[in-house]
């Protein structure tokens, strides 16, 4: 299912995800927008840990009225291979916009945390990210 949002050239595409059984939804930029980028998911050294974030700047067109969409890019760091981009329990979220200058990109493993003295499953290394902004 798609669709277009009023005259944003924005798409929003539901998509089913074989691997995690899930519904994905995706948003989509026109070709119009120029506002992407990427940028490296710290998780430190190994064993990691269960969340981390990354501040993206020097946006000076970004408002308080912009939404932001991010998600992981399965290409190859030092650390992971783009296998592992496509498969880790990680998921990520753009949020806490400052107008004119950027936003924030939160990391999160959704695997069970639930091991004793906080030592549940934890991700280490680094991860793509890629974000745009509308």
């Amino acid at each position: 299912m798609s669709f277009n949002i009023t005259s944003s050239n924005i798409t929003v595409q539901k998509t089913w995800n074989p691997i995690t059984a899930n519904t994905d939804i995706v948003l989509i930029a026109g070709s119009s927008s120029n506002n992407v980028g990427s940028v490296i998911l710290d998780f430190g050294n190994f064993p990691g840990k269960s969340d981390t974030f990354v501040d993206v700047t020097g946006l000076s067109g970004i408002t308080s009225n912009s939404v932001v969409a991010s998600w992981i890019s399965p290409s190859s760091t030092a650390d992971h291979s783009s296998d592992e981009h496509m498969l880790e329990t990680l998921e990520v979220y753009a949020r806490n916009i400052t107008p004119g200058i950027g936003f924030r990109i939160y990391g999160i493993n959704t695997s069970q945390l639930n091991g004793p003295k906080g030592r549940g499953t934890r991700i280490y290394g680094k991860w793509n990210v890629s974000w745009q902004w509308f």
